[in-house]
């Protein structure tokens, strides 16, 4: 059977209207996030202030692991303010989100970035893929 269930179809209504509770709100933003859709994370965010959403390290990580695995420059900056907006909220330090072990397995936000493949040149500025700078 393809599709959604139906339960799956009304909670996505319901998050998408506005009146899903946090949590759900949550995972989809986190889903919106690991696929790219800046659209859908912006509506979600214009229905549901992100500190109703989470204002926990965990939370922000979560995010932060999510928006790394899309590989989209875009969200992954998207999702760095929103960090900093949580974790003023939150009262916590988002310095070390990075490392934070937010995914299965204690999977961090950088070792997800180290799994995805490099599509910017190798890291000496020029852009070549040749490593001289």
């Amino acid at each position: 059977q393809q599709g959604l269930s139906a339960s799956a179809m009304y909670a996505l209504g319901a998050a998408m209207s506005g009146r899903a509770p946090p949590r759900p709100a949550f995972q989809l933003l986190c889903w919106a996030a690991s696929k790219g859709g800046l659209a859908l994370v912006r509506h979600l965010l214009t229905l549901y202030p992100l500190p109703t959403l989470t204002c926990s390290a965990a939370g922000a990580a979560c995010l932060l692991l999510h928006a790394t695995a899309s590989g989209s420059t875009e969200m992954l900056h998207w999702a760095l303010y929103l960090c900093a907006e949580a974790a003023e909220a939150g009262g916590f330090d988002c310095s070390s989100l990075a490392t934070y072990p937010a995914g299965i397995d204690g999977e961090t936000p950088l070792h997800r970035a180290a799994k995805l493949p490099c599509h910017y040149g190798d890291g000496d500025g020029d852009g070549d893929g040749d490593g001289d700078g």
